[in-house]
């Protein structure tokens, strides 16, 4: 007999002790922070949350944020590695050397990258981190939900909104010829730091505010049952959030000069630029972290490199 015993999920936690510039104070953005985590670890109980990548805003965050990590998260959490979590954004460097690694470790969360995952009440839990190839094997006898850090969006483009186009259609934009093979009952995306929902998709959205454009998103993790799936919100604590017109001069301006000084510094001490960094300046394009002209900058550059 089917227990149907409830899950919660989410993604992108970016768990830090260093300010977001959309923030006046640290100490602000640690209030925000501290308070969504316990709301979510009071809402949660001794129940599993899932996390679909992103625990971390860093691969290697300091003894104190793990520390804070440590006691603010729920105590049953099964999670998969996003890029934040990776040193170099890539799953197979060093992955005992980092924040998620030291994690799992200890005993503190589960990794659900295994082919076979995670199995418990009427559940089956897989998960494929970040850039990785699934290597998945399902029991039918289980509602199988598989977890993925990789970033989804509608027709093109991320939105703030729940679907309500059908789960085909969704389905047809979001899963991987091999996912759909698979028949996963459900499939959880982190990434984009919006929600959205469809009959057998969902993109968690982040569950905290650390760009000045979320001020107005309904923040919330999600409850799961293997009937059905909902936003379950959070009351987030918003003093110190600068206002959405501040965003423009203090992070996009930011960033720029950032990865500017970044690559020039790159290239007077003649590092190598690979495949994987050329993976990530995609990946911050695509997201309209960088602006168009600093990322043809950085291709120009590039190219020097080649030469």
């Amino acid at each position: 007999m089917k227990k149907d015993t409830p899950i919660y999920a989410t993604a992108d936690l970016h768990i830090r002790d260093s300010k977001p510039a959309c923030w006046d104070t640290l100490e602000h953005f640690m209030d925000h922070q501290t308070d969504m985590l316990e709301q979510i670890k009071k809402m949660v109980g001794d129940r599993v949350l899932l996390v679909a990548g992103d625990l971390f805003h860093s691969a290697q965050p300091s003894i104190e944020c793990l520390s804070y990590a440590i006691s603010h998260l729920p105590e049953n959490v099964f999670a998969i590695p996003g890029q934040h979590d990776l040193l170099n954004h890539n799953y197979e460097t060093r992955l005992n050397e980092t924040g998620f690694g030291l994690l799992e470790k200890m005993g503190r969360i589960r990794s659900v990258d295994t082919p076979r995952g995670i199995s418990f009440d009427d559940y089956q839990i897989t998960g494929t981190p970040w850039r990785m190839d699934d290597n998945v094997a399902l029991s039918s006898d289980n509602f199988c939900i598989h977890l993925r850090h990789k970033y989804i969006w509608k027709n093109g483009e991320s939105t703030p909104k729940q679907l309500q186009a059908d789960s085909t259609h969704i389905s047809e934009i979001c899963l991987t010829e091999k996912e759909k093979g698979l028949r996963f009952d459900l499939v959880i995306y982190g990434d984009n730091h919006e929600w959205f929902f469809g009959q057998n998709v969902i993109n968690c959205g982040a569950p905290t505010i650390q760009n000045c454009d979320r001020r107005h998103v309904q923040l919330g993790i999600w409850k799961i049952t293997t009937k059905q799936w909902t936003h379950q919100l959070l009351e987030p604590t918003l003093k110190g959030l600068r206002d959405t017109n501040e965003e423009p001069s203090v992070l996009s301006s930011g960033i720029d000069e950032a990865v500017e000084k970044l690559i020039m510094s790159a290239k007077q001490q003649k590092i190598i630029i690979d495949t994987d960094f050329l993976h990530k300046l995609e990946d911050f394009i695509v997201k309209e972290r960088v602006k168009k002209e600093v990322a043809e900058t950085i291709r120009k550059i590039c190219k020097e490199f080649e030469t």
